[in-house]
């Protein structure tokens, strides 16, 4: 029988799971002005509730009966921070295209993906769950570390962009004043 583990912060992760799921939907498929924007901020939005679909699993055991449940990747958390960043540039720029060349902002997702793979192999050739590999210990807490310096790296530069929009505002509007 499935034996679920439901308590306050369970009930806030489906919660949470649900909303962004629309959030999500309705960013990407709405159709407005900064719709490459919403599509890129809508990816995030997915990439949070991936994640909290992983916390839940883990917490109710998920793998007891779905056995190769882990082979799904649900981490993309060095995607955060260049999606992040290209969401504000394209919002404060509004000559800002994103073109191939962006992708290079990506390489560390890649990265990530390729220890999934090795740590699903370990997984599968150990008879184990992949949480419990040594190469998931041994290469995940690398993988967050390089995922907050992303995190901050990218934060960094948005706001550097931000400061840059209400500093071209601010003229725009002394210039404004001047005309009136």
């Amino acid at each position: 029988m499935c034996e679920l583990n439901l308590n306050f912060y369970n009930f806030i992760i489906i919660a949470s799971i649900f909303i962004g799921t629309t959030f999500g939907l309705l960013l990407i498929f709405t159709k407005r002005a900064n719709r490459k924007a919403n599509i890129l901020l809508g990816i995030v939005t997915f990439i949070i509730v991936f994640w909290s679909v992983w916390i839940l699993s883990l917490d109710f055991q998920i793998t007891n009966y779905l056995t190769y449940f882990y082979l799904i990747p649900l981490n993309y958390s060095l995607a955060l921070g260049p999606l992040l960043y290209l969401y504000v540039k394209k919002i404060t720029d509004f000559n800002y295209h994103i073109s191939k060349k962006h992708g290079v902002h990506f390489l560390p997702l890649i990265i990530e993906l390729t220890v999934h793979i090795i740590i699903c192999r370990d997984a599968l050739i150990n008879n184990i769950t992949a949480v419990e590999t040594d190469t998931y210990l041994k290469l995940m807490p690398i993988i967050q570390f390089l995922a907050i310096i992303s995190i901050i790296t990218y934060s960094i530069y948005s706001l550097k962009a931000i400061k840059f929009y209400h500093f071209w505002l601010k003229k725009i509007i002394v210039l404004m004043m001047h005309i009136v």
